[in-house]
């Protein structure tokens, strides 16, 4: 392979988009989302980073002392961020699930999740573009993957801690990507 200077990524934008599960994943990477899709606005400036995690088992024969064969185990895939914008639908997503319920006019009450209650599941894409190239990961179904931490000082915005994990859809790929960049091309 070339050294080749274009083939750089390096997202100066982006956004994480959530869906209920089963609402229609985008056909390209330039489709309108519908109002389904909600942005979950500004995330910290280190941004998102998203994973692949694969668990292989070696197998073991008296008449060997190598492993003789190897298999996949488990893949695990998720994304994770810090969320600026606090927000009824991103306090929910941050921390699995939970109510909001109007007091009276102008005054609101989360609650946060039980422990009886179902962990929520959603569909998720993590849209981020580098100049013309735009890149959307899409998952179709994720639930949050860990309780995070929320840290409030005097001198920066208080972040909410994001991870979600991707579970095998009923039908179609656990995790995909769309995009336009040439370098995606057959033969490149």
């Amino acid at each position: 392979m070339a050294l080749e200077a274009s083939k750089l990524v390096i997202p100066f934008t982006g956004e994480l988009f959530i869906a209920p599960a089963g609402t229609t994943m985008p056909a390209d990477h330039a489709a309108v989302l519908p109002a389904a899709w909600v942005g979950c606005g500004y995330t910290t400036e280190d941004g998102p980073t998203f994973g692949v995690d694969t668990s292989v088992v070696g197998i073991r024969a008296w008449q060997s002392r190598s492993e003789i064969r190897r298999v996949l185990e488990s893949i695990d895939h998720s994304v994770s961020m810090q969320l600026l914008q606090w927000s009824a639908h991103n306090l929910r997503l941050a921390f699995g699930g939970g109510t909001v319920s109007t007091i009276s006019a102008g005054k609101f009450k989360f609650v946060f999740p039980k422990d009886t209650d179902a962990l929520p599941e959603f569909a998720a894409i993590l849209q981020f573009q580098d100049g013309s190239k735009v890149y959307r990961l899409c998952y179709q179904r994720v639930t949050p993957a860990d309780g995070g931490e929320t840290t409030l000082s005097s001198t920066e915005p208080g972040s909410l801690d994001l991870s979600l994990a991707a579970m095998t859809p009923t039908d179609g790929e656990t995790a995909y990507l769309l995009t336009n960049d040439p370098a995606f091309s057959t033969g490149s």
